[in-house]
Order: C-alpha cells, then structure tokens, then sequence
C-alpha cells in the first residue's frame, strides 16, 4: 500500500500493464470521522525568467490550460491527472473510470500542501548540492552534510525565543 496520486494511473498502466491494483480513498484518521488528503491536479507555470512577448505567449496557454473549455476537454478525453477544475472532475472519472472515482471524491476535502517555514532554503541547499553531485563537483556525502547543516539551522533559528 502507498499513498500516491491520480498521476501514477497512466505510469502504472502503462508500465506494468499486468499489475492488478487499485485506489481507495485514505482511511479516517484514529478518533476521527473526518478522511485527509492533499490537492495536486495538473500543473502549470510560468518560469521566473520568462519576460516580455514570452511571458505573455506563457500566461495566455496557462490561461487556457487551467480555463473551463480545457479542463473540460481534459476530463472529456481521460488523459493525465484529474483536471484541476471541480466542473471537469465529474467527466475524468467517468471517462477514466469509476475504480479511480476515490481521487475525485478526496478533492472534496483535500487542502494544498503546507511548507514549513525555512522550507524553500533547505530544498535550495538539496537541489544546488544534487545538480553539484551529479556534475562532479561535490561528492554525496558533501551534499547531505550541507542539507543536514541547513535543516539544523532552519530547526535552531525556529526554536529560538525573542529576546528583551
């Protein structure tokens, strides 16, 4: 069992075609009557650098990507992850299928994920440290130190007290 989303449908379809699976929604939580899950659909953006004629041309396919008539086309044809509009959802699930319908049922109460604070620096110090790694100008263990460095510092800066 694994806590995946509607992303692994077509990976786990296609590359193992033979597996037997399925979905179901996460269980309540102990002492709860209340289920848990987290909203990720399909994703779009437009990269920081991108300026002038590009970032327009950009923003008007994300525009139209994230819009009605799009979601819509996307529930229509069963294609990628579940439209990130709830007015296309209905169409996924019954183009994909009905034993996928616990996705669509979960982004009834799913919420975005929350980074915690100082988040952003430590994923920086990873993501630098790998891309060094994987050009050779930093060895593994360097980069786990780094990372280890940076989470400790991100922990000691959140616990302090206010001084005065």
């Amino acid at each position: 069992m694994t806590i995946e989303g509607n992303w692994a449908i077509g990976y786990l379809n296609q590359t193992f075609p033979d597996l037997k699976w399925g979905v179901a929604e996460i269980p309540k939580a102990p002492g709860t009557d209340k289920h848990g899950s987290l909203v990720f659909s399909e994703c779009w953006a437009v990269g920081a650098n991108a300026t002038d004629a590009k970032a327009d041309a950009a923003w008007k396919l994300v525009n139209f990507f994230t819009g009605v008539d799009a979601a819509k086309t996307v529930g229509d044809q069963g294609f990628g992850v579940m439209p990130a509009r709830p007015s296309a959802a209905d169409n996924w699930s019954k183009k994909i299928g009905a034993d996928y319908k616990a996705f669509v049922d979960a982004a009834a109460y799913a919420v975005a994920p929350i980074w915690p604070l100082g988040y952003a620096d430590f994923d920086k110090a990873l993501v630098d440290g790998t891309n060094a790694a994987v050009a050779g100008t930093s060895t593994a263990q360097e980069v786990m130190d780094t990372a280890a460095k940076t989470a400790s510092d991100i922990q000691a800066e959140m616990t302090q007290t206010p001084s005065g």
